[in-house]
């Protein structure tokens, strides 16, 4: 899968009613006449205005998958929280950001009997439709499951399902939904989109992490000759639940990466960096104690 990550992108392109009714006398009532000297004056308060707030919908993301074969059948679902650990209860969604690059979508469950689901399209999207892609089970046991095959994306790119096959022929189906309350989501990349897509990894563990973005205030890949910044993305991406902050630099001395991943800061000191001639792709990889990284990154043009 690793290898797949780097090949792509270094190959291809890499959101009170009252009623009132009148009561109608049997004959005709004479009122009593108050001298308007002696008449009480009384202001009545307003009735306080009843307000009703609706408590706020966490964005989420759901996944279910199945395989007859492997006698794996699970559904998990976890809250997007731009602090939790990637190798805790996480969760992240591409369809949750403003921009779409590869279309990565993933929850786990430190816990549980599945410990981490996630697909990865090999490649960009662009729209609705059906993608190559390589879902990953991490079982509780540290086994893990990877099948290879198609991720079709529904409209709004929030859905999607997946039908794939291990390196053993077995079958592996799936569906995903992921929530965004009061957003709107993108349904294709813009131009001149910043990508990066990685996989940490920690012991057996892995998760794929992802940032895109085309606005010039939070992402940058210059891509000239003699800049130390290689390509950075600072405050696209907490609502995703993945990559928040990428900044990797070359200097002189050699290159390092500052990631800031759902709420875990990770500083990696000695990248191992390789870039194309055009210096706007290329892939890295790095060590920081027992966690790891591999990824790849891309700031040409979509179209």
């Amino acid at each position: 899968m690793r290898m797949r990550l780097l090949t792509w992108f270094l190959v291809g392109s890499l959101i009170v009613a009252c009623s009132g009714g009148d009561d109608a006398a049997d004959g005709a009532a004479t009122p009593a006449t108050v001298p308007s000297s002696t008449a009480p004056s009384t202001t009545l308060a307003p009735e306080p205005a009843t307000t009703t707030t609706e408590p706020e919908v966490p964005a989420e993301v759901t996944m279910s998958v199945s395989s007859t074969a492997l006698g794996v059948s699970v559904r998990l679902t976890g809250v997007v929280d731009a602090a939790a650990d990637p190798f805790g209860d996480f969760a992240m969604c591409s369809g949750q950001a403003d921009r779409v690059g590869a279309y990565a979508v993933g929850v786990g469950d430190a816990d549980g009997s599945v410990r981490w689901v996630s697909a990865l399209t090999i490649g960009r999207v662009e729209g609705p439709g059906g993608y190559e892609a390589d879902l990953r089970l991490e079982l509780g046991t540290g086994a893990e499951i990877v099948a290879t095959g198609t991720l079709t994306l529904d409209a709004g790119l929030a859905t999607g399902s997946y039908l794939g096959f291990t390196i053993d022929g077995d079958q592996v189906v799936g569906e995903f939904e992921c929530a965004r309350p009061g957003a709107a989501l993108t349904s294709s990349p813009a131009d001149d989109l910043v990508e990066v897509v990685a996989l940490l990894g920690r012991g057996t563990a892995e998760r794929v992490v992802t940032a895109a973005s085309d606005d010039p205030a939070v992402a940058e890949c210059p891509g000239a000759v003699g800049d130390d910044t290689i390509v950075a993305v600072d405050g696209e991406a907490p609502a995703t639940g993945a990559i928040a902050r990428f900044v990797l630099i070359e200097t002189d001395d050699g290159a390092s990466l500052d990631l800031l991943a759902g709420g875990t800061s990770y500083a990696f000191d000695t990248v191992d960096l390789t870039i194309d001639v055009d210096r706007l792709s290329g892939a890295f990889s790095a060590t920081d104690g027992d966690v790891s990284i591999d990824g790849a990154f891309s700031c040409t043009p979509v179209s």
